[in-house]
């Protein structure tokens, strides 16, 4: 989606953005569907570990995704 690569790009925000086609960090997170396919899932997650915000979805309705305005809060409150 635009939105997301828009997000990743922006040089403000010392954070990387994960892209898993493996699905290898999906697993490691434990966030399959009960058919074992990956769902959408953002997390934010800072230097430590810790998961300071979380947001999953089916991926089949884009619509269902989060707001990218609602996830750059979220990094600006733990900055």
């Amino acid at each position: 989606m635009n939105e997301n690569r828009a997000v990743s790009e922006q040089p403000k925000l010392p954070y990387p953005c994960l892209s898993d086609p493996g699905a290898d960090a999906i697993r490691g997170y434990n966030v399959l569907d009960f058919a074992n396919v990956p769902k959408v899932v953002f997390f934010v997650i800072d230097k430590a570990g810790r998961i300071h915000w979380r947001s999953t979805h089916s991926g089949g309705d884009p619509g269902d995704l989060p707001k990218i305005n609602d996830l750059l809060d979220v990094l600006r409150k733990i900055q």
